[in-house]
């Protein structure tokens, strides 16, 4: 009897400490984070076609610069005479600036027929 009453104590005391909580400690820190992001921009644009040019009124035409850059980085864009055509500063979306291309009336232009010429946009930031 003392053996089966041993392994009855036994059997109550193993499943009494496997059901019991066990406590648990934990422990945390903190700590700081940086990174540097790189400025970034890309620039494209839409040609321009001209109506033909009679020499006796001016021809017009629009085209758009598109300009997308990094939040906040700040952007100027340049045409190809050297002059700032605009300012902005990126906010990660595109943002279309409008271009109005312009020959002036009484341009005295040799021979008739297609005339192209490229104009370079330069995006500084």
């Amino acid at each position: 009897m003392k053996v089966a009453l041993s392994a009855l104590v036994l059997s109550v005391l193993a499943i009494a400490l496997t059901s019991a909580p066990l406590d648990a400690a934990t422990a945390s820190t903190s700590f700081n984070v940086s990174a540097t992001v790189q400025a970034a921009c890309a620039v494209s644009a839409s040609s321009i076609a001209y109506p033909t040019y009679k020499g006796t009124a001016a021809a017009s035409a629009k085209s758009t610069v598109s300009v997308k850059c990094s939040n906040p980085t700040p952007y100027s864009v340049g045409q190809t005479a050297g002059v700032d055509a605009a300012v902005g500063t990126g906010n990660v979306s595109v943002q279309t600036l409008s271009v109005l291309g312009q020959v002036p009336a009484g341009q005295q232009i040799a021979g008739g027929g297609p005339h192209p010429d490229t104009v370079t946009v330069t995006i500084t930031y």
